[in-house]
């Protein structure tokens, strides 16, 4: 979406092509190239890292327990995760 966004018009043309109706592998590898150029990643963590602090400060006024600490944790995994 972000790539979307931020993107002239014939790249948003490309992409809305590839996900109606799928393309050639060169074509994905063209757009994954776009959505890293454009700082479509950055922007995503960022974005991530603002939901898991506000799920962290939300969990805070949980009791402190392993179920609470579990709930951490999962954010945690949900935010660092590579793929």
């Amino acid at each position: 979406i972000y790539t979307m966004q931020n993107s002239n018009p014939e790249a948003l043309a490309l992409i809305k092509e590839t996900i109606a109706e799928g393309n050639s592998q060169q074509v994905q590898q063209e757009i994954i190239a776009m959505v890293k150029s454009c700082g479509a990643i950055e922007y995503t963590k960022e974005q991530a890292q603002r939901e898991a602090d506000k799920a962290f400060q939300q969990l805070e006024t949980l009791p402190d327990n392993k179920y609470r600490d579990g709930l951490n944790k999962l954010v945690e995994l949900a935010v660092n995760r590579n793929n």
